[in-house]
């Protein structure tokens, strides 16, 4: 895929991920002058402008040039960021003791893997993240348990580098774009499936 058209989509899909809580502050407008609806305004505004926060923040970090950056990465801030953003889901994140994780590339990996795990949990359910030494290699691993967990047809051609059959769309771009993170550090990202369960793999280097 060119490189501009990349670029436009992913722009494209940044926009989808924040319409809800933009949309939210429109929906008030009308209420702003009803003393009967204040405290619910209050409420909505108050939890629309933390929901815009934590997704602006993550996906600088994610789709954008945070991730690229060089040197190490501050797991407990990538941990936050995580953990905020799937506030905005019905799955349960956890994220333990993760050592192995040092660079601003693998992070990024790691959040583009949880978020195609995320999208295939609408039921929500427990979404785990870890990582392991294996000789030279450093593993990353973001697993997915549910009561419904299937990643629908579109996302997963995206992330075999297969143009959907709808083609290429803001909606189905982010799994395509992981796949190219992956491919940055020499690697590919692994898929398995089971019975109520997702979990993605990739081997990096250290």
């Amino acid at each position: 895929m060119e490189a501009s058209k990349l670029a436009a989509l992913l722009a494209s899909h940044i926009c989808h991920e924040l319409v809800s809580p933009v949309s939210s502050f429109k929906l008030v407008q009308d209420s702003l002058n009803d003393p009967d609806m204040r405290e619910y305004v209050e409420d909505l505004i108050r939890s629309s402008s933390e929901t815009l926060e934590y997704k602006l923040t993550f996906l600088r970090y994610a789709l954008g040039s945070v991730g690229m950056q060089d040197g190490y990465a501050d797991l407990n801030e990538a941990r936050t960021l995580c953990l905020n953003y799937m506030k905005g889901y019905r799955s349960e994140l956890q994220w333990g003791n993760t050592p192995e994780i040092t660079s601003f590339a693998q992070v990024r990996l790691v959040m583009n893997m949880m978020m195609i795990v995320s999208a295939a949990m609408p039921r929500g359910g427990d979404v785990v993240i870890s990582s392991e030494k294996v000789g030279d290699k450093v593993v990353l691993k973001v697993e997915g348990k549910g009561p419904r967990v299937l990643l629908n047809q579109e996302r997963r051609d995206a992330l075999n580098g297969v143009e959907p059959e709808g083609g290429w769309i803001a909606k189905v771009i982010q799994p395509y774009f992981a796949r190219e993170c992956a491919r940055e550090l020499a690697t590919s990202i692994e898929m398995t499936e089971a019975e109520g369960e997702i979990s993605l793999t990739c081997a990096t280097p250290e």
